[in-house]
């Protein structure tokens, strides 16, 4: 296995989750764990409750418990970009909200690897068409006249600034955008840095808290900045 997979399998194990832990109704969601045991699959070092745990943070993130009937139906009508999208697991998720493309933006070493695991995933289930991208102008350019959505797990929120500026454009023609973030990443407050943003692109800002069963404390001052028109 790669180091990036290595790492994953040890991000899954970083706490061994106890039924105590999944004991919100939340973690018996049907389709959760029918997601959860395909990547347990993929993943034979893992424990099958850390996958739980893990991926269930993404599919809560895409539910009613964290967005609106609004942002809920522009994802259900769009392209979705994801930029860094780990492992590109979150193609399950995706691909239950609608059958438009999925859109990946990544180093080219990881959306190498993203597409191995899409093929291991492909296997398994349906995913809906996955477009690989490392280069900001040719993903801008593949996106004019399609209605889009943006999420981003962390990753954006620790590029460098110069790096975030190149986005500005595809920021402001998305539909929605949804970037769950740390407090700060390298001087960067990263809600100052929202605020700007959110005020340069003439979008609304919404921040609204990281809450999620069986959440990590590390994670209780994190927060989701979504930007829509």
């Amino acid at each position: 296995k790669s180091p990036v997979i290595n790492l994953t399998v040890i991000n899954f194990n970083y706490k061994n989750r106890t039924s105590h832990d999944l004991s919100d109704a939340f973690f018996k969601n049907e389709k959760l764990n029918y997601f959860s045991e395909i990547i347990y699959k993929l993943f034979s070092n893992s424990n099958y409750n850390n996958i739980l745990q893990w991926f269930g943070a993404y599919y809560y993130t895409f539910s009613n418990k964290t967005l609106s009937e609004k942002q809920l139906n522009k994802i259900n009508n769009s392209v979705v970009l994801e930029i860094g999208p780990g492992l590109g697991l979150n193609s399950l998720i995706y691909s239950e909200k609608n059958k438009h493309e999925i859109f990946f933006y990544d180093l080219e070493q990881m959306s190498e690897i993203q597409k191995k695991v899409e093929n291991s995933l492909r296997k398994n289930c349906h995913i809906n068409k996955i477009k690989y991208f490392s280069d900001v102008n040719n993903l801008e350019a593949k996106l004019i006249n399609k209605d889009y959505v943006i999420f981003s797990s962390y990753a954006f929120s620790e590029f460098p600034i110069t790096l975030r500026k190149k986005f500005d454009d595809i920021i402001q023609n998305s539909k929605l955008s949804i970037f769950l973030s740390n407090e700060s990443f390298e001087n960067v407050e990263n809600k100052t840095y929202f605020l700007s943003l959110a005020n340069r692109l003439k979008k609304s800002l919404e921040i609204k808290k990281f809450v999620y069963p069986s959440q990590d404390g590390f994670t209780k001052d994190h927060n989701y900045f979504i930007l829509e028109n």
